[in-house]
């Protein structure tokens, strides 16, 4: 994050627990919270993957004992793109604005596999982060993405995808 800082996008999966000052979920030693606010600190965006980032889900519904918040409850300075829907879902995203390398991103085998166990169950969203207009920023969705990707060669771990063609083989979110 320190070698990014202002450019990464931040992919947030689950929602924030506030009561008790956080203590409903401590990962690592530290309420989810305060981990979220250090990571979302210097992105460029955050991504709130999945209903209960999105919406805050079961979890924030009545009578709500932990006090379960969606992210932009507690990231308000920065744009957020909802991606809701339980994962599996993978999430891809870029800066609309040029740069370096942007134009190909890369897909680990693992996300392969499970794409291709889970069949229509899986979705690959893809995120355009606009440079200054949030309400600019773009998603689309792609089901079964990797209907027809080879795995059979497990010395391959990644594969490396062209943005703008699978870009144009998803469409909107349903």
């Amino acid at each position: 994050m320190r070698d990014y800082k202002g450019q990464y996008i931040l992919a947030v999966e689950g929602n924030p627990p506030l009561g008790q000052d956080g203590m409903f979920c401590f990962p690592g030693g530290k309420p989810f919270v305060e981990k979220l606010k250090h990571a979302a600190k210097d992105a460029k965006a955050v991504i709130a993957w999945g209903s209960c980032a999105s919406w805050g889900c079961v979890q924030a519904a009545k009578p709500n004992p932990t006090q379960a918040v969606p992210i932009h409850h507690v990231i308000k300075d920065k744009p957020i793109i909802k991606v809701p829907g339980c994962p599996p879902i993978a999430v891809k995203g870029r800066s609309s604005r040029r740069v370096a390398g942007a134009e190909d991103f890369v897909i680990t085998r693992n996300e392969v596999l499970t794409g291709k166990n889970l069949d229509g169950d899986y979705r690959l969203a893809l995120v355009e982060v606009h440079p200054t207009d949030p309400g600019q920023d773009q998603l689309r969705y792609l089901a079964r993405p990797f209907a027809s990707t080879g795995t059979d060669d497990f010395r391959v771990t990644r594969f490396t995808l062209n943005w703008r063609r699978t870009w144009q083989q998803g469409g909107p979110p349903r």
